[in-house]
Formats: structure tokens, C-alpha cells, sequence
């Protein structure tokens, strides 16, 4: 792990934010927990001036991603019991948002659901890394729920998952979380809530517990 956040490869999108390219970055593990992100390198990095940069460090801090140190900001450590924690909050959130969705999706919604799912289950029989999609697919369900308020409380709780250790050389994880995304889908599709937020809530719990054994390892 190096001291200072430096350039990394790979392209970003052009029209993002400084909020949203650090936090994609963070998402992709391109800055480790416990990496300290210096303003100045940032804003060099990013070919912008220190305004933006300062300004999305501290929404990523009141976030709950990043933690501040003597020397700065760095991306935050989490422990086991920090994480289970953040997760039992989210899957309380997401099984709602899953309720919701069933109630209040139009057809428009329900079919980009579908069409997410299958691009990730391709992925994952192509043996690629399918994680993108798959919070694609939880940021297009919480749109469903039609629930601001949710969107808003999930999309920082799941900012503090960034950067948490994935099985991504697991098929059958990834594939599990296919068939759980699948299963969902038909339950919003046909309307029904109670289904819809108990299957939200097994995978939820899947993944916690999945990211709590993988932390241990």
C-alpha cells in the first residue's frame, strides 16, 4: 500500500465529478483503505483546482468513507463488527426499497432491472467482474422504490462498503447474487412486496455475511 494517492491508470469518465471519480476509485479499490488521499496530488491527477477536490473529500468523509488522521484524510478502515453493522442497516433500507419497488416500478423500471441482471450474468459466465453491474442494478431498484429518502440513506451506507474484499474469483458467489438479482426482478415484476423484500433481505444477509468471512480470512 503506498503512503499517498497516486495517479492510477484506467480511464475515468470525463463529465464526472471529483466526488464521483474518487468515489468510483475507491469502489474499484484503486485506493486501499488506509491510503491517505493528498488534496494537491488529487487535484493534480484530476486537472482540476483544489476547490472541487477539498469539497469532495469532505462529502466522502460525511459519508463515512474516508476518516481523518494527523497527516489527513485517508480512506477508512473498517472492522468486522463496523461492517455487519453497516449492513444490517442497509439490508433493513434495501428490503424496503425491494417492498417498494414491487408497489411503485413502471415498466420502464422493471425492464432496464432486467436488462442489468442479464448483462451481469453474462459477465459472470464470461468469468469478467461483473460488481459494477450489480450496484447498478441495487442503484436502479432504490430508483424503483420512487423514495428519495432511501435512495439518499442507502447510497452513503453502501459508499462505506467501498473498498471491502470481494470474492471476485468465485463463480458460484457471483453466480448465487445472478439467481438472487433474477428472483427479485420476477417478484417486482409481478408485484409482490412481501416476496420481493424477504428474497432482498436473504441476499443482503448473503453478502454480509459473505464480506464478514472473507475480512476474517
Amino acid at each position: 500500500m503506498t503512503e499517498d494517492a497516486q495517479a492510477r491508470g484506467g480511464a475515468d469518465v470525463p463529465s464526472a465529478t471529483p466526488y464521483e471519480i474518487i468515489r468510483e476509485r475507491i469502489l474499484q479499490a484503486q485506493y486501499r483503505p488506509g491510503e491517505l488521499l493528498r488534496e494537491v496530488a488529487l487535484a493534480d491527477d484530476l486537472g482540476v483546482s483544489r476547490t472541487p477536490v477539498r469539497e469532495a473529500l469532505f462529502r466522502l468523509e460525511h459519508d463515512g468513507v474516508l476518516s481523518r488522521s494527523a497527516k489527513g484524510l485517508r480512506v477508512r478502515v473498517f472492522s468486522i463488527d463496523e461492517i455487519v453493522a453497516v449492513y444490517d442497516a442497509a439490508i433493513v433500507l434495501e428490503a424496503e426499497a425491494a417492498r417498494l419497488a414491487a408497489l411503485r416500478r413502471t415498466t420502464q423500471q422493471i425492464l432496464t432491472l432486467k436488462r442489468i441482471a442479464d448483462q451481469a450474468a453474462a459477465q459472470v459466465a464470461a468469468h469478467e467482474d461483473p460488481l459494477r453491474l450489480m450496484d447498478s442494478w441495487h442503484f436502479q431498484l432504490w430508483e424503483a422504490a420512487q423514495n428519495p429518502s432511501i435512495t439518499d440513506l442507502l447510497s452513503r451506507l453502501s459508499a462505506q462498503l467501498f473498498g471491502l474484499p470481494t470474492p471476485k474469483s468465485r463463480f458460484d458467489y457471483w453466480q448465487e447474487s445472478v439467481e438472487s438479482h433474477n428472483a427479485i426482478n420476477a417478484a417486482i415484476e409481478q408485484q409482490s412486496p412481501d416476496e420481493a423484500s424477504r428474497l432482498m433481505r436473504r441476499h443482503m444477509e448473503h453478502g454480509r455475511d459473505s464480506a464478514a468471512r472473507l475480512l476474517m480470512e
